[in-house]
């Protein structure tokens, strides 16, 4: 079983995969990876080459803070960052997922519809909630409003990704409400365990 999970920035996809990974699915968070990758003396370089020296902090790793700003602000640099990134990012889950494809895995994708990738999984979720509730998370994790706007401009609407999806999970409620959708979806899946 092949889950692909995915959601708007804030609305909870991160903890609702933690609460799969909790019932024993194969959790892989390709924002981790992304972020492995980008560390990569090789990342490194091809980020400074895209972006100069700027964006390399003074400990000689990419300064994801500001990678950030400068590709949510120009939508030609988020491209030349995702070319570089996406197909080695793809390569890595592929690989983990083929390595025990009689497990049930969960592949957190946020740029799943926006980039068709879709198509490989049995089912897709989508984690939801109100661009309010978005806001308000982002900002405490100290994203200023103007840099969240951006972000959630850089992806499909949130209902578009709901509508798209297999199933959809709203997390606006309590953390209970969220497992117990977690343990409803594990159970509906339960056949498929290896």
């Amino acid at each position: 079983m092949k889950l692909g999970l995915t959601g708007g920035i804030g609305c909870g996809k991160s903890t609702f995969g933690k609460l799969l990974a909790a019932r024993g699915w194969r959790l892989v968070q390709t924002d981790l990876v992304a972020r492995e990758i980008l560390e990569t003396p090789e990342m490194t370089a091809a980020v400074r080459e895209l972006f100069g020296p700027g964006v390399v902090g003074s400990d000689g790793k990419p300064d994801r803070a500001a990678i950030g700003r400068l590709v949510f602000a120009d939508k030609t640099a988020l491209a030349a960052l995702e070319n570089r990134l996406h197909p080695q990012v793809r390569a890595r889950w592929e690989a983990l997922v083929a390595s025990d494809p009689t497990a049930r895995w969960a592949v957190e994708i946020p740029l799943l519809f926006e980039k068709n990738l879709d198509a490989p999984f049995d089912l897709t979720v989508c984690v939801h909630c109100s661009q309010a509730v978005q806001f308000a998370r982002l900002a405490a994790r100290g994203v200023p409003p103007e840099e969240a706007a951006a972000r959630m401009q850089a992806q499909l609407p949130v209902s578009e990704k709901v509508r798209r999806a297999s199933l959809a999970v709203f997390n606006e409620g309590s953390p209970a409400f969220l497992t117990a959708q977690a343990d409803l979806l594990d159970a509906r899946f339960a056949a498929s365990r290896s």
